[in-house]
């Protein structure tokens, strides 16, 4: 996708925070407004780029089809958003009649940052449940079938929805040196999640969030391909949470522990100086604003999820070794490679392992 449409979608982003924290318009020139939907699109945040355009002069707003357009797409987001909330409200309920609490990651939780909650697009339902493996029994008997082979997580669909029941917060059979970073996210979890009504769960700590969200990013980034939303979901979380609510120290010494804090330095400098985020919600940490640009670059240039033949993921590996270095920067490339190709394997054919809950 050329800069034509990723400047002006950065533009409009950063439109709307500048707009509402110091109440100043500015006039964004847009030749191609189609292609820069479509970016939007692709990366998750219509609604947002809605939500700017109300900020708008009249002369830099879309023709009136695109609008309408926008105004479908985030009509079926909201929708979407309703419905899944509705569902998971089903899903807790059920879990807490049965004795087990549910502490929802990511997701609804992730969407009471943002400025309009029913705006962000609803994906899988993420659980960390306080027994993860008699969840997944009490699943089997209402007849779902319950997948157990993968390294982190079962996986089921519940009213058509696919939900992660979570055995751990991070790979870490995949990645050895995150080790006390899950001890660490798991009891955080377990000591300051917040019960919220509305969905029936608890929810995690924005200490959690500020050192889980960039591993999750960061995750996407390397193996995948990461998107726009997940960058929104990490800054509008900094940016909502209260003074004092995140411990930066806390998070520099695991971040430094685990081998990727020069990625969520990064990560506060796209946020400040891409998407209008205002510095003083961040850390004063060190800035390299060349590796910035080529992060974000290569976030809103690629790439959905890469080939799933063998050759692909091989390719895509050797590729993203600077990438790897970056978010995982205390262990080995070639280590890495082939620990991720034996849970590739496992999760494709399912040999090697039974039950995600046997460690």
């Amino acid at each position: 996708m050329s800069s034509t449409s990723k400047e002006p979608l950065l533009a409009l982003i950063r439109e709307y925070y500048i707009h509402n924290e110091h109440d100043n318009n500015q006039v964004i020139q847009i030749e191609n407004w189609a292609e820069v939907m479509e970016l939007a699109s692709k990366h998750g945040v219509v609604g947002l780029c809605l939500e700017a355009l109300e900020n708008l002069p009249k002369e830099s707003r879309p023709a009136k089809d695109t609008l309408l357009n926008l105004i479908g797409i985030t009509t079926q987001l909201e929708a979407q958003y309703n419905l899944q909330l509705k569902i998971l409200r089903e899903l807790s309920d059920y879990f807490h009649k049965n004795g087990i609490t549910p502490i929802l990651l990511k997701g609804y939780s992730l969407s009471l940052n943002y400025p309009v909650p029913n705006h962000r697009p609803s994906g899988d339902i993420d659980l960390f449940l306080s027994d993860g493996r008699r969840a997944d029994e009490l699943i089997k008997a209402l007849g779902i079938e319950v997948k157990q082979n993968e390294e982190k997580h079962s996986t089921f669909r519940f009213h058509g929805i696919h939900v992660e029941n979570h055995a751990t917060v991070i790979c870490e059979l995949e990645h050895k040196s995150l080790s006390n970073v899950e001890r660490f996210l798991e009891n955080e979890l377990k000591e300051h999640s917040v019960f919220d009504d509305v969905s029936g769960c608890f929810l995690p700590s924005a200490l959690f969030n500020a050192v889980y969200l960039p591993l999750h990013l960061g995750g996407h980034f390397v193996y995948g391909g990461a998107n726009l939303r997940q960058l929104e979901d990490y800054g509008l979380m900094v940016k909502k949470s209260t003074v004092g609510s995140i411990n930066w120290e806390i998070v520099k010494r695991l971040a430094e522990e685990g081998g990727f804090f020069n990625f969520i330095c990064c990560l506060n400098g796209i946020c400040i100086e891409h998407l209008g985020i205002g510095s003083e919600h961040f850390p004063d940490w060190k800035r390299n604003r060349n590796l910035e640009t080529k992060i974000l670059d290569d976030v809103l240039t690629a790439h959905t999820t890469a080939s799933a033949s063998v050759f692909g993921k091989v390719k895509r590996f050797i590729e993203n070794r600077w990438k790897y270095k970056l978010v995982y920067g205390k262990e080995n490339h070639s280590k890495g490679f082939f620990l991720r190709f034996r849970s590739w394997f496992i999760w494709k054919w399912g040999i090697g392992r039974n039950n995600v809950w046997d460690k």
